[in-house]
């Protein structure tokens, strides 16, 4: 339970794991933005964006990996642009997706920003 809902709001390790769910899927990310921390009842959450670019398979691919990942996440809101008319399963997309990480309520207690190691 602690990996899924640690008792830090440190993203660092999540950031890698996103790079590397990324990797592994064909997709590329373009950023990862992490929030200030929250609480939300009886755990802290920490939003993040992230802006990733790939195709519909690698797409799908990539949201699947964002669920298997050891630290609890929770997507959101997903954006996608790009495709069309004449456009395949292999046309480059371009997708924002809006995350919620959580964390054990004591992560907010004299919180830096997120990306702090």
């Amino acid at each position: 339970l602690t990996a899924a809902v640690p008792a830090t709001s440190d993203v660092y390790d999540y950031i890698t794991a996103i790079s590397n769910a990324a990797a592994a899927t064909g997709m590329q990310v373009s950023s990862v933005d992490p929030s200030q921390p929250t609480s939300d009842g009886n755990v802290a959450v920490v939003p993040v964006t992230v802006g990733a670019m790939g195709s519909y398979d690698q797409t799908l691919a990539f949201i699947k990996a964002l669920y298997a990942l050891p630290r609890l996440t929770i997507i959101t809101q997903v954006s996608i642009s790009g495709g069309g008319t004449g456009s395949s399963r292999s046309t480059g997309l371009t997708d924002q997706f809006a995350l919620d990480i959580l964390a054990q309520p004591a992560a907010l207690a004299g919180s830096t920003p997120a990306t702090s190691g």
